[in-house]
Formats: structure tokens, sequence, C-alpha cells
């Protein structure tokens, strides 16, 4: 049987709107659609004529293995069409495609799949489920009908694009929920999502980067890391781990050189089953002053230590464009701002890459002629001409780039069915009766409701509950004073904490006041008017409750450290767009208000942990970046961590003195206690001579918080606000106490005691 094909451009908005049912032999295991080029009936067996010459050869032959199939192709492919695949584009040449999918984008994107053999296309597109699975069915029937039918792979840089612009992955949250079982149910929803409307490559995770999405912990992030690779495999969408090494690893290089502890979750992403890799263009593992795109230590790494022998792809724009140039010298000693096109496609080549990504290609040698990060084919066909690069070389690559699509299933059926996508993706009643979405009651209303009631419980586990002095949950039907930047987010806010309380417009009627507001960043700064909310809060003299929309560990000690606030939640969950234009409409995108509220009066547990440590004020700038948890540790600290990881043995988590340890966050119900024990401190000093007092602090209980003061003869001096993990320990030090005149004194740190003894000056 055969679908026959319209004129593409007059065929698209149909298809749009409507789609095609696959083609599959009743006896035959796989589905075999074809929609552009003949079916064969074998044996009363179907198979794609991809070539269209009415032979079955091997590459269509769906019941010989992939090396075999991979092996008849490559022989049947022009150097042209191997080289097209070492490029990796985005729909219409676009980063940020419009919205909606126009017939100008589809004449751009025909002529890269027919005239540049384009059939790598990232896919930043919105819309519904039912929208991208046609837009996608389009452009493969474009590929069908090309010479050899080579179906297209549709990458995205959105890890859950089903909503198009209107919702993405909460890739912090997943972490710092602390809980594999619920992050596993999420990622299965999202990958079948993915599956479904026609992606088949992630570019995700991107939290194979310490210190970035996941955090610090090198085992926490490799389990998070085979948590997301095995639930889009095992679902049949390829991920692609990035960045390789780490961004920004050469920068952040320090003189213990933990490249090793950087490698660990890449080693078990590949274990897990990623088959692509992204670089990045930070500097590498070697000293060289170039990007990385050009360091061959880090390429040797990757391929030969970590063996990984899947499709190393670059991220988009490797080659110089206007108002970009390349600079530096490479690890080979070759100048950068010197080299030609076909030189540094020859380094790349070299080194190891398979792909090069780019919103376009481009004909000649010129990048010039668009502003945009695009390639140049014709610099990798000049050097296979010139005998700069063999054919062997280009065919390798070539073979790892088929063997993902052939593994994928591709070549014997790319489509996918519209009203499925729906049915994975949507409510019942969106399906019965599409809604316009606009906001983010109506994207709720819109989702699958086991995936969006998933979500809710992640926005809860996810919340990390920094201070809690014992006021939280708050009581129902006490009354609030609620504090936003915005007339808008006041009104959500409060509509939602209605519901357990009385919302009052005078803070002197109120028992309490809630505070919500958004730094940025690991080491963030705040913003002076949220601030000011939160001044504003505590000048009134009310118990204050600050809700802080963070993703990283953010400076809190302003308002940590002045013991003003009753309570901080740091709400981590975040769907904001990754790459691409968003959606038009109001999509909060963050906790809503109603899960806030819930936690706020007990209806919802706050149970997340941090994935990093957070700083002292001022500490950031001291820690070495390719080590973990040595915030505020000294130097003879900091190399102790790195011997650790260098022998191989447990590292050690309490060597910092950070405001915040990683894993931290408190649950309601459950407290700290807290033990002083080992008391240093000098029995005698001179009069005006420094010294320390110091003492261990071991946390017996839950994961909390206590302020160790240092008294003498009864008087505080010296304060400490010290969070610890249920079971930790930590030193507490006050460095730089002096005794001018002689006597007796009575040193108390916490619960701990001692005398010292000034002596009269002799003489």
């Amino acid at each position: 049987m055969r679908t026959y094909r319209l004129p593409i451009v007059a065929v698209m908005v149909t298809l749009l709107l409507f789609g095609t049912a696959a083609v599959v032999a009743a006896e035959q295991a796989i589905s075999v659609e074809a929609r552009v080029k003949p079916i064969l009936e074998i044996d009363g067996l179907q198979f794609k004529d991809l070539n269209d010459n009415g032979v079955l050869d091997p590459y269509e032959d769906w019941r010989l293995d992939t090396e075999a199939r991979i092996g008849d192709l490559i022989s049947q492919m022009t150097i042209e069409e191997q080289v097209g695949l070492m490029f990796h584009i985005n729909t219409g040449g676009d980063f940020t495609p419009p919205y909606p999918y126009t017939e100008e984008n589809l004449a751009k994107d025909t002529e890269f799949i027919l005239d540049f053999n384009m059939t790598h296309i990232l896919d930043n597109n919105n819309g519904t489920p039912d929208y991208l699975a046609n837009l996608h069915n389009t452009l493969q029937e474009v590929a069908e009908g090309s010479r050899l039918g080579i179906p297209i792979i549709f990458s995205c840089d959105r890890a859950s694009n089903t909503w198009g612009g209107m919702i993405d992955m909460p890739h912090a949250a997943l972490g710092a929920a602390n809980d594999v079982d619920l992050a596993a149910a999420l990622l299965d929803a999202y990958a079948k999502e993915m599956k479904a409307i026609g992606y088949h490559l992630t570019l995700h995770p991107s939290a194979v980067e310490l210190f970035g999405t996941w955090g610090e912990d090198v085992d926490w992030v490799s389990t998070m890391i085979e948590t997301q690779v095995e639930a889009y495999v095992e679902n049949g969408v390829q991920v692609c781990l990035k960045h390789w090494i780490a961004k920004p690893f050469g920068s952040s290089k320090s003189p213990a050189e933990a490249v090793s502890n950087w490698a660990q979750p890449w080693a078990a992403g590949f274990a897990a089953g990623a088959d692509y890799v992204m670089t990045t263009k930070g500097q590498g593992i070697s000293d060289a002053t170039s990007t990385g795109y050009y360091d061959r230590p880090t390429m040797e790494y990757l391929r030969n230590v970590l063996n990984f022998d899947g499709v190393v792809l670059t991220d988009w724009g490797p080659v110089p464009r206007p108002g970009r140039p390349l600079s530096g010298v490479n690890y080979d000693g070759i100048d950068m701002s010197t080299a030609t096109m076909e030189e540094l496609y020859k380094i790349m080549i070299d080194i190891g890459y398979d792909q090069f990504g780019g919103e376009l290609v481009m004909r000649g040698l010129d990048p010039a002629v668009s502003a945009r990060p695009g390639n140049l084919p014709d610099a990798v066909l000049n050097l296979v001409e010139s005998g700069e690069v063999t054919e062997a070389r280009i065919e390798e690559s070539a073979r790892r780039i088929l063997r993902v699509k052939f593994n994928l299933g591709l070549f014997d059926d790319p489509y996918v069915d519209p009203q499925a996508a729906l049915e994975i993706a949507a409510s019942p009643a969106y399906i019965a009766e599409p809604l316009e979405i606009t906001d983010t009651v109506s994207l709720i209303a819109a989702r699958n409701p086991l995936t969006q009631a998933l979500d809710e419980t992640l926005q809860a586990s996810s919340t990390v509950v920094l201070v809690n002095d014992g006021i939280l949950p708050l009581s129902d039907g006490i009354n609030v004073y609620f504090m936003g930047l915005t007339d808008e987010i006041g009104a959500r806010e409060s509509a939602a904490i209605s519901a357990y309380a009385n919302v009052v417009e005078d803070p002197a009627d109120a028992d309490v006041a809630v505070v919500r507001i958004s730094p940025q960043g690991r080491r963030g700064a705040w913003d002076g008017s949220e601030m000011a909310l939160v001044q504003a809060a505590t000048d009134a003299g009310l118990p204050t409750i600050v809700a802080v929309d963070s993703t990283s560990a953010s400076d809190l000690s302003a308002v940590i450290l002045d013991e003003k606030v009753a309570a901080v939640l740091m709400l981590t969950y975040s769907v904001g767009t990754d790459h691409g234009s968003p959606m038009g409409g109001t999509f909060l995108g963050k906790t809503t208000p109603d899960v806030l509220a819930a936690m706020l009066f007990g209806r919802a547990a706050p149970t997340g942990q941090l994935v990093s440590e957070m700083e002292r004020t001022g500490q950031g700038s001291q820690d070495w970046g390719d080590i973990p948890f040595d915030l505020g540790a000294t130097t003879a600290e900091q190399i102790l961590i790195a011997g650790a990881i260098r022998n191989g043995a447990p590292i050690p988590t309490n060597l910092s003195d950070p405001l915040f340890p990683c894993h931290y966050g408190m649950q309601y119900g459950l407290d700290p206690r807290f033990e002083y024990s080992t008391f240093v401190i000098p029995t005698s000093v001179q009069p005006g001579e420094e010294f320390t007092v110091s003492c261990l602090l071991t946390n017996n209980g839950f994961d909390g918080y206590t302020t160790a003061k240092l008294a003498i003869n009864g008087q505080v001096v010296a304060s400490k606000f010290m969070a610890l993990v249920g079971g930790e320990y930590r030193v507490v030090e006050f460095p730089g106490i002096v005794l001018d005149i002689a006597g007796t004194y009575t040193i108390t740190l916490g619960t701990l005691s001692a005398e010292v003894v000034v002596p009269v000056p002799e003489g």
C-alpha cells in the first residue's frame, strides 16, 4: 500500500490539521509507513522502498541487523550526502522560529533537506501536541522524498516541549526534591510525550555540569543523570549530554585539577544509554587559550578515557561569524584568529567531532553571509577533495550518526499520530473540545491530568525549608498580610491564601506577613526593591515568612543573619522555556500560588534539599571551582578534599563553613538536636594576644539551625549562624578574640564553659 503525496506547500495546512495513519502489516512486528516512496510486499511483509528502485535493499530491510543496514546505505551515499549528516541546524534556519510555522519556513527547510542533505533539525517550535506532530510529519515527508529517503532526527532544546513554548521540564526541582521515584515518573511522562509528537533527541540533560542544575554532589548528579537518560532511552528518545567537559571547567580549574570528579556523571550517562554528547566553547582540559572546540586533550579524554563512541556534536556556532572572531592558540599551537574555514573544520574532524551545530548551513566559505551562527559544508567537502580529510574519516562519523537513526526505527516509520499525541499529552476535556491556551490556568486544564498532578507534587517536594522557627505550618483562620512586587502577584497569592486564612490590607491587623521574592543566580544579588519588602514586613513587627523563587543557591545571608525572619522557603520549581521563543500568554512557570498556600498551611509538605552549599557573604570567590563542599574551607582543607577525589575515598562534606550545607532541608515537625563538645581554648593568654575559641557542634536530630554564641563573663561578644544536616558535625570557630586586662575570664560557647587566665604583665 502507498500513501500518495500532494505538493508539499499545499499539503502543509492539511497535515497540521489532520495527519495520516500508519500502514502496518498484521503479521509483522514493526510499523512501516510511507507517504512518498512505495511500499514493497515481500513474503507477506512490508518494507519501504526508500530509494524507489523496486528492489529491497539491505538498508531497507528491517529484519537485518543495524550494522548491515548502515554498511549498505553508506555504500549508496555520495560524499555530499555523508557530509550532510555532519550538520545539525534549526527549523527554518532560525533559533527562535516564528509561530505559526509558515510556507516561507517550509520552503527554507525543504531547501535544507533536499539541496543540503540536512537530516538533523533542532526544532524549538511552539504549538500544541497535535500541531507539532503534524509539523514533524510534514518535514519527514520532505525527507522521505529525497534520493535515499533518509529520515530526520528532530532534536529539541526543551526537554519537555509537548506544549511548545508554554512549559518545559522543571530541571532544578527534579534534583532538589531528592525523590528518585518521583523524578523517574515525571521523566517517563515527559519522554512519552516527546516521543509521541515526533522528537527523537533532547539536548539534555545539561545538568551533567557539576555545580549547575543538579548540584555539586557527584554521586547525586550521577543518579539524576542515570534516571533521566534511562527514562528517555527506554521510551525511544535519545539524549544529548551537555556540555562536555562542563561549563566552565577550564576556567574553574584549581590546583586540584579534578577532571575525574567532573567526568563521573558523564560515565554514568553513557552507561545508561546516552549516544550523543554536546561540547562547550568554554576552555577545555588543557591550558590552551582557544575555545574548547579545538582542544585535543578534551576530546581524547572523552574518546579514550571514557571510551565514548557515540556522536559528538558542537554547540551552536563553532566557527567565527561577524562580530564574533576566534582568538587564542589551541593545544597544537595553531593561532585560531588566522585559521581558514577548512583549517577549523579539519582540527575538529581530526580530534573526533561528528556533527557541527548551527542555525543554518550556507554555500561557500564566507561565514559573513549570515549574522546568525551557521556552518559551511563546502569547507568539509574541500578537505575531502584535497585529501586532507579522508572519505574513511567521514564514513566513521556517518556510521555513528546513522546508527542512532536506525536504532530509533526511523528508517521504517518516522511518522507519528497527532491524535495519539493528544491522548498522551492532553486532558480528556481538551481532546473533546480544544480550548485556547493563554495562561497557566488554561494550560493546566489542557495538560494530561496525571502529569500535572505529578508536577504539583514536585512543586512541594522540591521546596527547601531553610529556616522555620516553628511558625510553619500556619494555623487556619489567622490574619495574613501578603507582600509582592506587583499588584498582579499580590492578587494571585492573596486569592490562594484566602482559602485558609483572612488576607488583610493593613499590616496592623495581621498576625503574620508573607513575602514572595526572586533573587537570581547561584551567587545572585538581591534586588533592592525586593529586600525592601522584607524590611518593611519586619519593621512592622510582624513574624515574616519569606518565599524565595530560586533554582540555585543564592546568597541569603542578608535575610538569614539578621534573624528577623521567622521562616524562609526556597521555591526551586521553574519551567521557563529553555531556548527558543516562548508562547504568548501569561504562564507563571513557578510554584503556583495554590501550592505555596497549601505548604504554608500544612496541606502540602515541603521536603526539598539543597543540591549545593549556600555561601556566607563573600565566600564564593574563595572556593575552588572543580571540587565540592569547600565554601569557607581553608587551603589545607581544600587539599584534603582534592586528595579524597584523587584517591577514590569518600569526599568529606563537613570541612567547609557554608551558610547552609549541601543536602540541607528542614521538614515540618522534625527538629534538630544540637550537642556542643570538644571545647578548644587556651588556659592562659597574654594581655592583647589574639586567640581562637572553637568546638565541635553535632546535630543528633533532623536538619536544622542554631546560633552559636560566644560569651565572656556572661556577655555575648560574638555569634555565628550554624545550619547542619541531621547526623552531621562541624567545627564552630571564633578567631581573633582579645583580652586586654589581667584577670580570670569565664568563656562560654553554647553549653560549654572554661576559664582563661590573663596574667599581670611582668615588671
